[in-house]
């Protein structure tokens, strides 16, 4: 009896291990992975981005008129860790009081200045020069197709291109040039003549990897 059953133990045991190797696979997977991380790019507004167009007197702005501000101006720079094909974002967060009719640029181009008492203040347009010899383009259709323009706008995207094709956007390393603000005052019956007004304009600069 001590035979027997030291046969059927290790036979229960035989039973048991079957099926778990007939259901182990042949196969295993191998998995490459990795991160390919663009080179870090920075950009900087001189001044902090802080533009000052110091005190305006209510009594120098002509009734019915808007009041064209003498521009200033402030430098983009744009620094990445190596050569990159970038893009240039810009929000406007004052885009609310945005006005029509205050210059001679298309209303596309305007930026807000804020509001006092629900009353738009004005806008603003940004104009940028380059100091080397990259020309600023921008976009319309996310990067589809690309033209020539001096002129930052919240609804373009932009890019700038070093080569005689401006249709396409070129590799950016180091780029420096100055943004020109010219604002553009509501006329002064819109306005709250007996209160200090503070022009409010805010835009957000966002470089974006093509």
């Amino acid at each position: 009896m001590k035979k027997v059953s030291s046969l059927l133990f290790p036979l229960a045991w035989l039973a048991l291990l079957a099926p778990i190797q007939a259901g182990a696979s042949n196969q295993v997977e191998l998995r490459v992975i990795g991160t390919i991380r663009p080179p870090a790019c920075t950009p900087t507004l001189s001044n902090n981005g802080t533009v000052d167009f110091g005190t305006i007197h209510f009594s120098s702005m002509v009734a019915g008129q808007p009041m064209a501000l003498e521009p200033k101006s402030t430098t983009l720079n744009i620094s990445c860790a190596g050569p990159t094909k970038i893009g240039l974002n810009i929000k406007d967060n004052r885009a609310d009081s945005v006005m029509a009719n205050l210059s001679s640029q298309p209303v596309a181009l305007a930026f807000g200045l804020g509001k006092i008492d629900n009353a738009s203040i004005g806008i603003y347009h940004l104009r940028f020069i380059s100091d080397g010899d990259r020309q600023l383009i921008h976009s319309t259709d996310d990067g589809k197709s690309w033209q020539r323009g001096d002129y930052l706008a919240s609804s373009y995207l932009h890019a700038w291109s070093n080569s005689a094709d401006l249709t396409q956007a070129s590799q950016v390393q180091h780029l420096s040039g100055t943004v020109e603000v010219a604002p553009h005052l509501a006329p002064p019956e819109t306005l709250p003549a007996g209160r200090e007004i503070r022009l409010d304009g805010s835009a957000t600069f966002e470089v974006t990897y093509l």
